[in-house]
């Protein structure tokens, strides 16, 4: 069952991003298909990468605000901004913004899907990055079980704590006793990779690892090296944005960013199989959800038998309603109470996700005939909402659920 997916802007090909993409690969594989599919380790995930085709800061970011300058304000605020402190905590490091001077006991009092996302994030990102794939798949496979034994205290939307939290006084004693907890809920499955790897190894370095970003916290000077890094994703964001639409090309010559993402897509129809893996499946973070939708519509309508098509975090509808896609139409809507704009051709099933928080990510519905929107929150503020939802397990876990009931209904 092959699936491509399609990143947003401002991703370029760092020293993080092979392990960022095998570490969302494996949890596609494991946490997703694995409830679709009989063996995910044959799901094939394709990764066209458009970054290198984006925009590019001719004076290598000199418009970007830094050394000396005279305040206007001659009594500035010296405080660090709490918008920015959740901006240092909203890199790949780690994936919640409200973790300063807190502890993981603290935020699974609160919920424990959190602290399980925080605490898996931080050892896949060590496994991923260390490019040990045996290590990231146990990892994985362990979140898998811990999920699900996390997601029996919630109910009709209220959470009810394990009873052994309340006795629970540091991070390390609450990682063991979650591990004795998943073990009698679910017995472990015999070691793999010759027992080599443990992946409750990684989650107690995980700790270790939280402990040290919530200390490194009380350097203001590392608060201050922030608003670089914030300017250049919004550089980034914008310029990105802007490459796109003037070199996107026309249909009887594309651009490059449409060349690399429909040679992606060719190599996932080619690898179809009737019986085995039929289906074609896409997934598009933000600025990827445009350019698919504008390929699919635009450059190659009807081309590519897309069975579900997956937005997440995206502005397809916005482009719409600005009328910046090549097959969009002035005309429409005459009536925006009762007219909505057919969902690409070849494209059997639509699932838009947003979260509330990102205020990058539109809903599609109200534009689009046969997209259905679903919320899905990351419990991250506006800074970092619109990176978070592949950092988190339980939104691969959701993911599944939904995705495995379009599919099977056909």
């Amino acid at each position: 069952m092959p699936i491509v997916f399609v990143h947003g802007v401002n991703v370029r090909q760092d020293e993080a991003y092979a392990a960022h993409v095998a570490q969302r690969d494996r949890n596609i594989k494991e946490l997703v298909m694995g409830r679709v599919v009989a063996n995910p380790n044959r799901v094939r995930v394709f990764n066209p990468y458009w970054g290198q085709f984006g925009a590019e800061l001719a004076w290598g970011g000199a418009s970007l605000p830094s050394g000396r300058v005279q305040a206007l304000d001659p009594f500035p605020d010296a405080g660090p901004d709490q918008a920015v402190v959740e901006l240092l905590l909203s890199g790949n490091d780690t994936p919640l913004p409200e973790t300063q001077g807190r502890t993981l006991v603290a935020i699974a009092n609160s919920s424990l899907l959190d602290a399980m996302d925080l605490l898996f994030a931080l050892a896949a990102q060590r496994a991923a990055a260390a490019e040990d794939d045996d290590a990231l798949a146990e990892v994985v496979r362990l979140s898998a079980r811990v999920y699900e034994y996390a997601e029996q205290y919630y109910s009709a939307g209220r959470y009810r704590k394990p009873p052994w939290l309340a006795a629970v006084g540091n991070d390390q004693e609450f990682v063991a006793q979650l591990q004795g907890a998943v073990d009698q809920f679910q017995a472990p499955p015999p070691p793999s990779t010759l027992g080599l790897f443990d992946g409750w190894d990684a989650v107690h370095e995980g700790v270790d690892r939280f402990g040290q970003l919530a200390a490194n916290l009380a350097s203001r000077a590392l608060l201050l090296m922030t608003r670089k890094p914030l300017n250049m994703a919004v550089s980034h964001f914008i310029g990105d944005v802007f490459v796109y639409l003037k070199k996107r090309g026309q249909p009887e010559a594309p651009g490059a960013i449409v060349g690399e993402i429909a040679n992606g897509l060719d190599q996932a129809v080619a690898a179809i199989h009737p019986s085995r893996d039929p289906h074609l499946i896409v997934i598009a973070h933000s600025m990827g959800g445009n350019i698919v939708y504008d390929l699919l519509t635009h450059f190659y309508p009807d081309t590519y038998p897309v069975d579900l098509l997956v937005t997440v975090g995206s502005q397809v509808a916005l482009f719409e309603e600005l009328k910046l896609y090549g097959a969009s139409r002035r005309e429409i809507p005459v009536d925006p109470r009762e007219e909505r704009v057919n969902k690409p051709g070849g494209v059997q099933h639509w699932l838009n996700v947003y979260d509330p928080n990102d205020v990058l990510s539109y809903a599609a519905a109200g534009v689009f005939a046969g997209a259905t929107d679903f919320v899905y929150s990351t419990g991250k503020g506006v800074l970092s909402a619109h990176t978070a939802y592949f950092l988190r397990g339980s939104f691969f876990r959701r993911l599944a659920l939904r995705m495995e009931e379009l599919l099977k209904a056909g």
